[in-house]
């Protein structure tokens, strides 16, 4: 669990972290997915906490629980974000993340699932009056 708790620390310090640790935390043939990205690597994972440190002001991820499944291979991770970004503004919202670790130890994959589309489709200014149309309509 060492290992899980590092890389969470990437996200939950990530205006103060090292990120170049995440070399040694996450496995060679490491997967990240979200709603927006879909990519191999350590580096890109590095490129992505820097995008966000560089984008958001004050981003905030807090770990709220952690599942383990018996075989101890995957996690499930609840989070909150939050932080103010440009366009968007104020962004608070929660989702969680499967995280999957090899027999070393090191994480191999980690996927989000959030609703992007209220937590940022909805919130941008073009899309705002169209968004909230198609979810009246939707709705019962």
């Amino acid at each position: 669990m060492n290992s899980l708790n590092a890389y969470l620390d990437l996200f939950r310090q990530i205006d103060s972290t090292d990120l170049s640790q995440a070399h040694s935390l996450v496995s060679n043939d490491y997967r990240f997915q979200d709603p927006f990205n879909d990519f191999r690597g350590s580096e890109k994972l590095i490129r992505l906490l820097e995008q966000t440190r560089k984008d958001v002001r004050s981003p905030r991820f807090e770990i709220l629980s952690i599942w383990e499944s018996p075989t101890e291979e995957n996690r499930v991770v609840k989070w909150r974000f939050s932080g103010l970004a440009p366009v968007i503004g104020k962004m608070d919202f929660e989702g969680f993340s499967e995280i999957s670790l090899d027999p070393s130890g090191r994480i191999s994959a980690h996927v989000d699932y959030w609703d992007s589309g209220v937590y940022f489709y909805g919130r941008l200014p073009l899309l705002r009056l169209p968004m909230a149309w198609i979810r009246k309509r939707l709705s019962l």
